[in-house]
């Protein structure tokens, strides 16, 4: 819970049938409340905060668009939707620390790899 009186949900670029079945299915949820109406693009973001935003979209794991969301509004998560409704992926930013003990030559190269953008966070050799 967020303090508030509920998970605030925002809707974004749903297919009618789709923001249906999402209301209904949150209608009787006491801790779910939609905020703003629904969204037609990343610029109104700005008419509403909420804690997650539900989008519809032709590829949920595509990370552009929610990349972009995810930087307008790095609290919320984004969940997004395939326009026909049977798959989903949710984003989110989250701080994320790892303890790299006594450091060493291969540990801090392998500490710079992992790093760098597009690399898998993965343990490094000799890392619990």
């Amino acid at each position: 819970m967020n303090g508030q009186s509920g998970i605030r949900v925002l809707l974004m670029n749903l297919r009618p049938r789709l923001r249906d079945i999402i209301v209904d299915a949150l209608a009787n949820e006491p801790d779910f409340e939609f905020t703003a109406g629904e969204l037609n693009s990343e610029h109104d973001l700005d008419r509403g905060s909420g804690d997650v935003l539900i989008v519809g979209v032709a590829e949920p794991n595509d990370i552009e668009v929610p990349m972009r969301l995810l930087m307008k509004a790095p609290g919320m998560s984004v969940l997004m939707i395939a326009a026909s409704g049977k798959t989903a992926a949710m984003y989110q930013l989250r701080p994320h620390r790892k303890s790299m003990g006594n450091l060493t030559g291969p540990g801090l190269i392998a500490a710079i790899r992992l790093s760098a953008p597009n690399q898998a966070i993965l343990p490094a050799p000799g890392w619990e």
